[in-house]
Parts: structure tokens; sequence; C-alpha cells
């Protein structure tokens, strides 16, 4: 189903948007050469914490890498422990032997929103989105890092969930660690850890000795430290230091995020960055496998990334069942049909034969967006099969800027009448100028209503009025509101209405059934 905002997440998207005085990373282009095998790529950041899921190998963490090379810092600005330089350079994470080629002719650009730009016609006031490039030429360095804009940026790597017990060089101080002084910050970073974890804490500290620190907890009258703790609790525990130890603005950079986390405490920890992401103003970027990471963000703040041909399709506000199944290599049927969310998916399955379901795969994506992304990256496989992309009735008005936005996303084309005819041939639009679920509801209360009040058991004229009220609960949450008041299985309902309305109105969905048989054949 559609992604409920929270009121925390409202408020993250108003402030990620506007506010200029950190620094804020909305955009990172590799717009010449490649890196690792990532061709020229545009990923955009429109929420504090952005999650990048796809295959290994599909350039993920070489995302990150860029993402944290892209600001500077003073000399006293904030550092981890054992970090010679409180910024990063790209000689921290492109690291070759001698038989290896280092990355030559590159050009990155970074869009950053902030309010101290030198002063001139576009920034008048020096406030606003503006771009800095950084360069390596053939055989050069890269360019100017000391200009890059000054911001505290933290980078967590993998071996953030190595157990302090499998570090040799801790394991030889395990006995000159010493209690650390307070410093105001602990009592904050104890409570969120509580929170993700569902523990209790009755102390938390840190023990110390020259550049190593080992926290010391105290849980159920029981006290043990770091070196007998599980990963998960460790990189919890350093994550949430490191946040509330940190001046606020903190650029967060973090490869596999849910590394040493069951499900159910990914969700929690998304929660409570979501958190401190308004209350410190941070920006976290971060990689993923996990679905129930992806779940817990709104569209904004997902992406996918796959490799096809030697080119880069990141796939922005991507749904967790489809970003699930591109992991899990699941796609065995003839065509793939893209669908915006799960309503769209159940409208759909309830409109067309058994014979047909059991041919087609019917996939949520997203958004419109996403499902450009997906037509785009279908268009440049070598081995295309047969697909085709169902938009939500609303955006028929959109045809032409929908068309824009393919040409732009396969970026190479030869022929520009082929392409365009290749994109009309794989597009449809549900029945309506609206989003589905109102057209179905509107739709449905044209009969008499007396098959689904038979289905539904409810009495005369009440199943008008639970749908008249479920018209009134928002966009895309009206059939929650009629499957709440129904007590009945939102799934159920949404099947139960689909059926009564396509039976009554078979000649809307005409256009649709006949591509997809065209395509079959």
């Amino acid at each position: 189903m559609q992604y409920k905002y929270s009121q925390i997440d409202k408020r993250n998207l108003n402030w990620f948007k506007a506010d200029s005085s950190i620094g804020t990373l909305l955009e990172i282009s590799l717009s010449e050469g490649t890196i690792r095998g990532l061709s020229p790529f545009t990923i955009s950041m429109n929420y504090p914490i952005s999650a990048i899921a796809g295959r290994n190998g599909s350039g993920k963490s070489t995302i990150l890498a860029m993402a944290a090379c892209a600001f500077h810092n003073e000399k006293d600005g904030f550092k981890r422990l054992r970090r010679k330089f409180p910024y990063y350079t790209f000689a921290d994470f492109f690291i070759q032997t001698e038989d290896e080629i280092y990355p030559e002719g590159i050009k990155i650009r970074f869009q950053i929103l902030y309010n101290k730009w030198k002063k001139s016609k576009k920034f008048p006031d020096g406030i606003g989105a503006g771009y800095q490039v950084r360069k390596k030429r053939q055989g050069g360095k890269w360019n100017d890092y000391s200009l890059r804009l000054n911001r505290n940026v933290v980078f967590f790597g993998i071996n953030r969930i190595v157990p302090h017990s499998e570090n040799p060089t801790i394991r030889t101080y395990r006995r000159a660690f010493k209690a650390s002084e307070e410093h105001g910050w602990e009592s904050f970073s104890k409570d969120s850890v509580e929170r993700v974890l569902n523990k209790s804490y009755s102390s938390f500290c840190y023990k110390v000795h020259n550049q190593y620190r080992i926290p010391l907890v105290n849980c159920d009258s029981f006290s043990y430290s770091g070196f007998n703790m599980g990963a998960g609790e460790n990189a919890v525990i350093e994550l949430f230091s490191t946040i509330y130890s940190a001046p606020t603005g903190l650029f967060l950079v973090i490869d596999e995020i849910e590394l040493g986390l069951h499900p159910e405490a990914q969700i929690r920890l998304i929660e409570e960055l979501k958190i401190v992401c308004e209350k410190r103003k941070i920006q976290i970027l971060c990689t993923t496998h996990s679905s129930s990471i992806l779940s817990s963000l709104p569209p904004e703040g997902r992406f996918f990334v796959e490799k096809i041909e030697n080119q880069v399709i990141i796939t922005p506000a991507i749904s967790p069942q489809f970003a699930a199944g591109k992991l899990s290599g699941e796609n065995s049927n003839e065509i793939d049909i893209y669908v915006e969310d799960d309503f769209a998916k159940l409208f759909l399955e309830s409109c067309i034969e058994n014979e047909i379901r059991k041919r087609v795969n019917i996939l949520p994506i997203g958004s419109a967006e996403a499902l450009i992304f997906q037509l785009a990256a279908r268009y440049k496989e070598i081995k295309k099969g047969e697909a085709l992309v169902i938009f939500d009735g609303d955006q028929i008005t959109k045809t032409k800027t929908l068309e824009s936005h393919f040409f732009k996303a396969i970026e190479k084309h030869i022929d520009k009448n082929a392409v365009e005819n290749w994109f009309k041939n794989h597009i449809e639009f549900f029945p309506g100028r609206c989003w589905p679920e109102k057209w179905l509801l509107e739709r449905s209360m044209e009969g008499d209503l007396n098959e689904p009040e038979k289905w539904f058991q409810t009495k005369n004229g009440e199943l008008k009025d639970i749908i008249l009220r479920g018209l009134k609960a928002g966009k895309h949450y009206e059939f929650y509101s009629i499957s709440k008041e129904l007590n009945l299985d939102l799934e159920f309902v949404i099947r139960c209405f689909s059926h009564y309305v396509f039976e009554k109105n078979f000649q809307y969905f005409e256009e649709i059934l006949m591509n997809i048989k065209n395509k079959l054949k």
C-alpha cells in the first residue's frame, strides 16, 4: 500500500529542502569518466535519510565514497577517534595495487544548498543551491580539496561491526582502559540506543585508552563491556555516541546500515534516526539490502541502483517489495507489468483472468517517476523481454512530461521516432483522470450496491455512507477507512470493489487488456 507519512516525515521533508545553514548535499553527479565501473549518473536527495539498495557490485559503496568526499573541514573539525584528518579524500576509498589502474579523467558535481556562497548574480544574497566540482585529469591529482565547503562528515564502513574481542590491538589494551570523563552527551546516546534495541541500561559510559574507547553498560543488574556485546549493540552505541558528540549539521555516510540488527530493530533504528535528523539537522546517506529499512523510509528516501549494458540506472522512490524482488532475482513470467503501488496491483489482478495472471508479473514500483526509470532500464537491456507500465489515471494529462523524463533517463538514442513509438507502445493508464481508488469508489456508487452489500453483510444504505466517508479520508487512504469501518481485511475489500466495478465497466479496461494479450502473443 501507499506509504503513510508520519508527522516527523513531514517535518523532515520541510526542513531538509529549506535549511541552507548546514550545507545540505542535494545531488551527486558523475558527469565524466568511470569509477569502479560506474558510468555517468545523477542521484538527487530530497529527504534527510537516503538509502540506496542494489545487488552486490552495482556501485552502492562507490556512491557513498563519492558523497563522503563532497566536503572539507577546519583543522579542529569533528573527527572520529584514530582518524588523522577531520575530512575525507578520494585516497581514503579508492586504493589500488600496482596492477590496477587509478581512475582518471573524472568529473564529479555536487549540488549543495548553502547560505554563504560568494555573492554573485546567481546568489545575490549568498543563499541557494550551487555546484562544486571535483576533477581528476589524466595523470593528474584531484583538484582543490581545500576549496570544498566545510562540513563535519563521518563515514561508517562495515568494519564497525567487528567485535572488540576480535580486534587484536584492543584486546592487548583490555586491562589499560580507564573510565572516561562525561561530556554531557552520554545520556542522549543511552536513551536512543535503549529505544532502538528495546533495552534498559541502568548505567552507560565509555572507558578509554589512547585513541581507543570501549562502551561499558549495566543492564538487568549485570555489567558488561564492548568485549561481551553483540556486534549490533556495539555498532548502535558507536553510531549514536558519534551523533550526539558531534556538532549539529553532521553528514553521516553508512555502508549497509542494517548490519548486526534484526528487522524489528532496523525499523526502530530508522525511526530514531528520523528524530535525531530533525533535532540535530543531520543528513544520512546509506546503503542497504534490507526491505525493512526501505519500508521504514518515505519514497523520497529510497533508491535502487543497477548496471545495465555498462550504464547506471538509479530508480528513485522504489517500492520495498520491488527492490526485494530485484535483489532476490525473482522474475520468471512472460511479461513484467509495472504499476505504482500495491493497490494498483490488486486492482489489476482482479480485472484479468487467471490464464493471463499466471503468465505475468505485476510489480509495484513506487511512483510515476520510478516507473519511468524502470521502463528506461528495460529499454536499455540487451534481452528486453516484454514489459508494460500502467500509470494511475491522474498521470494521463502529464503524458508529454513522462515522455520527456523517459528520453532523459535513457540518455542516448539514435532514432527519436522509434524511441517515442516504443515508449507509447509500453505505457497504459488506469481508467479515469484521477487516482484509481477514487475512480473505483465513484464508479461503484453508480450502481445499486446490492451485490457488494451482500458480500460485506451491511444494512441497506449503510455501505454508501461508508464509501462517502472513505472518499473524504484523503488521497490513497480511502480503502483504509472503508476496510476499518467494515471490520474486514483491506485486501479483501479492494478485490471485492475491483471485481464489482470491472464487471459493470468492462469497456474501460479493453485497451489495457488488449495490450497485455498482444504482448503475450
